[in-house]
């Protein structure tokens, strides 16, 4: 029998890359759809099992979400000083998530303030430098990371809908389901990860660790008129984002009158929004300008907000979620696109690194002790007082509209 005529080498080569990158490109977008899927089970819902399960007060849920910024804070040392130099990527993530799939597990059974306290604590700072590594990872084995990275890191934002609308319809299906089952739910998909990440390409410790002190290169950059004004409205906005995060949960089911079980799946609006409001991020940025869009962003805020302080008609309350895409996009992503344009080469990732501590970090921390700090201060007939709530945020997100429209100029600064 004739043998066929063999391909010519040079076809079965780009062949062979083509089916090579794609396999690559399904197992990093199926490594961040289960990265996210864990943070997206707990943290939308958890301060629902806080409160109406563990019984904690409004400054008690605040300690226990000022975990992850503290972790946060800390994660550049960790990734930067232990797992980047010590551990492979793929091995590290497997441990870590292991052991925090453990913890969530634990979580899941504590029923008091300190011990649940202290073991979020523990997993948070396993957790946080694994959103630094799956990105790095991804990074090191992409060949164009610019082009390929925003299509792999969107299967995180799925991962963060999908198990929220599956565990809402759980809860919804099955009546004996706690919402604190959240967490159990967090650590099968924890340990889920940590087993497929020993699949994952093998990207060895570097040679060199990064400096987690870096961030504090970019300090000069405050004397830039622009970049300074951005910096601290970004600070203060962030501190506002725990009223979202902390709060919502509660005021959801207990304001608006939203049963348990569609809680999950209403807070989801705001990632769906996010995606596609990034999608339209930039021809707003060509269209409208550096400032137009920004200024756009931080108006969304008191909207929002103003919204959540009436508390009704509840259409009108669940339909703000979906600002939560124009509050993120136009102004934290916005914010990053403007940060990378005028800082220089070679301390373009230490700017980076500023913002993010700033708000992520010290903002969330912050702004953490202080929703629930509101949370138990307003209250009437026992129970927080979300008109009253919901007015601090508004006030403070307006007066930092405000400030950015007068104090940054459109302009195509350098920050030399």
């Amino acid at each position: 029998m004739q043998d066929k005529e063999p391909k010519p080498a040079g076809a079965d080569a780009v062949a062979q890359r083509q089916e090579d990158g794609f396999k690559l490109h399904l197992k990093l977008s199926f490594m961040m759809f289960l990265q996210y899927a864990i943070w997206g089970a707990w943290a939308p819902i958890l301060a629902m099992h806080l409160n109406n399960n563990l019984k904690l007060t409004g400054l008690q849920i605040g300690y226990v979400f000022m975990t992850m910024p503290i972790a946060s804070i800390l994660s550049p040392f960790i990734a930067g000083q232990i797992a980047d130099r010590y551990f492979s990527t793929e091995r590290f993530l497997a441990l870590v998530h292991f052991i925090g799939g453990l913890l969530l597990f634990a979580m899941a059974r504590i029923n008091s303030y300190g011990p649940f306290l202290w073991v979020m604590a523990v997993y948070a700072l396993l957790y946080a430098p694994t959103v630094a590594l799956t990105n790095s990872l991804s990074f090191h084995h992409l060949k164009d990371p610019e082009r390929e990275f925003g299509g792999i890191r969107l299967w995180g934002t799925i991962g963060w809908i999908v198990i929220g609308w599956i565990f809402g319809l759980s809860l919804k299906l099955w009546s004996g389901l706690s919402v604190g089952e959240c967490l159990t739910v967090a650590g099968g998909i924890s340990i889920l990860l940590a087993l497929y990440s020993l699949t994952l390409p093998h990207t060895p410790p570097s040679k060199k660790a990064e400096n987690p002190l870096a961030f504090l290169e970019a300090l000069r950059m405050l004397r830039h008129r622009n970049f300074a004004v951005l910096f601290f409205i970004s600070f203060f906005v962030a501190t506002e984002l725990a009223f979202y995060y902390q709060l919502s949960a509660i005021f959801f089911q207990q304001s608006v009158g939203l049963a348990e079980s569609a809680v999950g799946p209403v807070m989801t609006i705001g990632q769906i929004a996010e995606v596609l409001v990034l999608a339209a991020l930039p021809f707003a940025l060509k269209n409208l300008g550096m400032r137009n869009t920004i200024a756009i962003g931080i108006a969304a805020w008191p909207i929002r907000y103003f919204i959540f302080s009436l508390g009704k008609p509840m259409w009108l309350v669940i339909a703000a979620q979906a600002l939560h895409g124009i509050c993120y996009a136009f102004f934290f992503v916005a914010g990053q696109v403007y940060t990378n344009s005028v800082a220089t080469d070679d301390i373009r990732a230490s700017a980076q690194s500023l913002i993010t501590i700033a708000t992520s970090g010290v903002g969330m921390l912050l702004g953490n002790i202080f929703a629930g700090w509101a949370m138990d201060f307003f209250r009437v007939g026992g129970q927080p007082d979300f008109h009253k709530i919901y007015l601090i945020p508004v006030a403070i997100t307006f007066a930092c509209a405000v400030a950015f429209i007068i104090g940054f100029k459109e302009e195509k600064a350098s920050a030399h």
